[in-house]
């Protein structure tokens, strides 16, 4: 996404290893199972990890080591292997130089002649063990070196420079034809560097093998110090991967990508390859091994001109052997130890067999855990920390540290509750979470759980505090940075308090009856509020968290649904391949989503499914059916299933019941649809976070339950399809926000929800056909006067509720004994709260007007003036 940095300049935002973290598979695999080999010119190479060409990481010996050990290291035909006879003298010189004299004497050492003899005698060395032989040379040299290692029986030859083009100008030296190098080469090349789209599709038409990804990345490099060149690896090997398949598809040939550089550890291994990359090369990892050349040290492969640096000399120390680095055990814990474990494991919790299964896992923006602890505000913690572009998501608060760890959060926020601390068995959080050095924030009971957790001490509270209370700032820190306020109103809930606060935490804030109602830990990012901020009464709650996440996580506010648009798409890919899919579509704006991302991700796999089950609003078969004929190219089948669910209904009193009837016959009628259209696996759902919350308590944890939904526990326990349900982590804004991107059109966009089971929850009572022709006509006239009057695109819902009772009237000169109907129209960002609408009587006036004098089976029409909570949007 490009932003601009000032006057009309703009800039691209890129990410790097530190920013994303790999969603997990709904699925997971022995990691003893996955296959972690990759292909290169049509021959397999048993591990993904190239050694760098990097005369502190490679020499003869490391590079036959390496090969045994299933991968290949490059040699550096322009380093000291082939300049001197003895280089192990040379390399020594370099470990004992004093840091002052390293870059000079390295610049001095590399000004001795290349020999060719050499370049023979190191390549056939390698040859002579058995394993591959691969070495590299700059542009200007490789004809001439190329030609040499050939002879002598190298495997694979790099072409490698600071920065890759396949045009190139110089009156001083030769240009490399890459076109003619490649094709006269009778051993595959690889090229690089370089890390955009274009200049990777370039040279991937002249005929490269393959393609180094990264300008500078590394730890021992210069390049963007000394000339201020490069991309962040993550979104470098997602352009140049974008290529790769771009060019795949049009001409059959894959041409594999390698990161190159700025991989410290094996998480940046795993996210490398998620990013599109077939393999890595890597340096600094490589050059702590007893093998590596480099005594220790280990410093940079090349200058782009004679008068710079050819890279920092850095220490990196001797942590293990070659073996024990890539395959372990890990003898150090910062991940630099058993690489290929690492990338196993991952592979294992990604729920991917192999390297290119792993190009379509989930990435995220780095994320904001929120561990519930069953607060009725959980969710709106969750809206609020993405309304400040950060992704969120809600776990239970006793989730393994292990999952945690790799979800790779940027912070930790602790839910409120219902349950006292002081209790027995209360819900506690893993203390370990506390010494990840991860900021953790903790609301009220959260507040609370920490405070116990550090030891220190909760009591119950002399005077409890409900509602709207003013808070006093005892001192300046970062959660409350750029209020400026002594004393804000906040809104409270609880009924214990902390009253000794636990070593190294100091007091934040105040009230009139808690002393403690702020504290934190500054050195360990530490911060706990006993009031909420999530919530709109609390002042500057808003600010409060945008501070804790931008100013104490340092989270940098990028995600976007874009991002989430290509991550879901992927995971849809990769999870359903070449299986059909069957999705339900009604016309609303989820299930509209729902369809689309999948056309995106699988095409015409996709069978859209519409059923007209009886319980839809007037016109509204006829209308979805011309809106998707007109708007979308997709296998619509329409099932006419009126007759089936009323008979089902028959008789049915309890709403819960209605929805399971309800759930369960769509799945049936689902099944019955993919047996005719055949091989169909799966069934799409448009299910949104608030669904799932009202549902059951997410993920197990002790949230409510308030009523179930179809979507999700109204299913059938023995579904004979299996569910995918793409939208279950967002709200009802953020998925118009996406129909927006996906350019559906406004009539779906800004449709107001409607309940899956329909009009079935709208007619309290038994339904019947009678009564829902009644409703139906009655909230046609609902709709018609809001829009008439502006306020359907202001409003979240307008609708009407058929009452299971009746009233006297009368009509003409005769007495009648007629139903009762509700209307309800309601404001509301995210279906999680919501407020009455105060809508013009003269508007309800002409509602009900029109409904009683209209509608035959209506005398009395009433408002409803009930907010969400204590009531909910639905009647049932």
């Amino acid at each position: 996404m490009e932003v601009i940095i000032g006057g009309k300049r703009k800039a691209r935002r890129a990410y790097g290893f530190d920013e994303i973290a790999l969603v997990p598979g709904r699925i997971t695999i022995n990691p003893n199972e996955v296959d972690v080999s990759w292909e290169l010119a049509g021959k397999k190479y048993k591990i993904p990890i190239i050694a760098a060409a990097m005369d502190g990481v490679v020499d003869v010996r490391f590079a036959i080591t390496m090969g045994r050990l299933g991968g290949f290291a490059v040699l550096n035909l322009e380093g000291v292997q082939t300049r001197y006879e003895n280089p192990d003298e040379v390399l020594e010189k370099i470990a004992q130089a004093d840091p002052d004299e390293a870059t000079k004497l390295v610049q001095e050492i590399y000004q001795e002649p290349i020999k060719e003899d050499l370049i023979i005698k190191r390549i056939r060395e390698i040859k002579e063990a058995n394993v591959p032989c691969v070495v590299s040379a700059i542009p200007q040299r490789a004809e001439r070196f190329g030609k040499i290692a050939q002879d002598a029986g190298c495997d694979i030859f790099v072409v490698q420079s600071t920065v890759a083009t396949k045009g190139h100008i110089s009156s001083e030296y030769p240009v490399l034809n890459y076109e003619k190098f490649c094709k006269e080469m009778r051993i595959p090349v690889i090229v690089g560097n370089c890390v955009t789209y274009d200049v990777a599709l370039d040279l991937m038409k002249a005929g490269a093998d393959a393609i180094l990804v990264g300008i500078g990345p590394g730890a021992a490099c210069t390049t963007r110090g000394v000339l201020g060149i490069g991309v962040p690896q993550v979104t470098a090997t997602a352009d140049v991967a974008q290529a790769r398949d771009d060019y795949h598809k049009k001409t059959g040939r894959y041409v594999p990508v390698i990161t190159d550089g700025g991989m410290r550890t094996g998480g940046d291994i795993c996210k490398a390859i998620a990013s599109g990359a077939d393999a890595v090369m890597i340096g600094s990892a490589l050059a702590r091994a007893k093998e590596a050349p480099g005594r220790g040290y280990h410093w940079g492969m090349a200058t782009p001109h004679y008068n710079l640096p050819r890279g920092t000399r850095i220490y990196v120390g001797t942590t293990g052997t070659l073996e024990e680095i890539l395959f372990g055990p890990a003898r150090v814990d910062d991940g630099s130890q058993n690489l290929v474990g690492a990338l196993q494991t991952a592979m294992g919790s990604l729920g991917v067999k192999n390297i290119k299964e792993m190009h379509n896992v989930g990435i995220i923006i780095a994320q904001v855990i929120i561990l519930d602890f069953g607060s009725q505000y959980t969710q709106l913690i969750a809206r609020k920390i993405r309304e400040n572009r950060v992704f969120s998501e809600i776990v239970p608060y006793n989730l393994p540290i292990s999952k945690l760890v790799d979800m790779a959060p940027v912070g930790i926020v602790l839910s409120g509750g219902p349950a006292s601390v002081r209790g027995e068995n209360v819900p506690l959080p893993d203390k370990r979470i506390f010494e990840l050095g991860i900021p953790v924030l903790g609301i009220c009971y959260g507040m609370q759980v920490m405070a116990r957790v550090l030891g220190g001490k909760i009591e119950e509270a002399r005077r409890r505090e409900y509602g709207r209370v003013e808070l006093y700032v005892d001192r300046e820190n970062d959660l409350f940075y750029g209020i400026n306020k002594e004393r804000f109103i906040c809104w409270m809930s609880h009924g214990d308090q902390v009253t000794k606060l636990p070593s190294g935490f100091v007091k934040l804030a105040h009230t009139l009856n808690s002393k403690n109602a702020a504290i934190a830990n500054f050195k360990r990012n530490f911060y706990g509020v006993q009031f909420h901020p999530e919530v709109v009464h609390t002042r500057y709650g808003k600010k409060i968290l945008h501070n804790f996440l931008v100013r104490i996580c340092k989270a940098k506010g990028e995600w976007r649904l874009s991002s989430f648009i290509d991550a879901t798409i992927n995971e849809i890919r990769a999870r359903v391949r070449n299986d059909k899919v069957v999705v339900g579509l009604s016309g609303g704006v989820d299930s509209s989503v729902t369809a689309v991302l999948l056309q995106k991700a699988i095409g015409n796999k996709l069978h859209c499914v519409f059923v007209n089950n009886g319980l839809l609003r007037k016109g509204e078969p006829e209308k979805v059916r011309e809106v998707f004929q007109k708007n979308f190219r997709i296998n619509l089948h329409y099932v006419d299933a009126e007759n089936r669910f009323l008979k089902k209904l028959r008789g049915v009193l309890d709403p819960e019941q209605k929805r399971k009837i309800i759930g369960e016959e769509f799945i049936r009628v689902f099944e019955a649809t993919a047996r005719k259209i055949g091989n169909i696996k799966y069934l799409a759902q448009g299910t949104l976070y608030p669904d799932v919350i009202e549902s059951r308590s997410v993920f197990g944890g002790p949230s409510a339950k308030i009523k179930t939904h179809h979507n999700v526990g109204g299913l059938p326990e023995r579904m004979k399809l299996k569910l995918i349900e793409p939208l279950r982590f967002l709200f009802k804004d953020e998925v118009r926000k996406i129909g927006h991107i996906l350019g559906l059109p406004d009539e779906i966009v800004y449709r107001h929800p409607f309940p899956g089971p329909g009009l079935a929850v709208r007619i309290i009572g038994e339904v019947t056909r009678s009564r829902l022709d009644i409703l139906r006509e009655a909230d046609a006239i609902i709709i018609e006067e809001i829009k008439r009057e502006g306020f359907y695109p202001r409003v979240w819902q307008a609708f009407g509720v058929l009452l299971p009772v009746k009233s006297v009237g009368v009509m003409g000169d005769e007495r009648t004994y007629e139903n009762v109907l509700a209307v309800r129209v309601v404001h509301s960002l995210d279906g999680m709260t919501a407020d009455w609408v105060k809508l013009p009587y003269s508007l309800l006036g002409k509602i009900a007007n029109r409904i009683i004098n209209e509608v035959r089976g209506i005398n009395r029409v009433v408002y409803d003036i009930s907010s969400k909570p204590p009531a909910t949007i639905e009647w049932e």
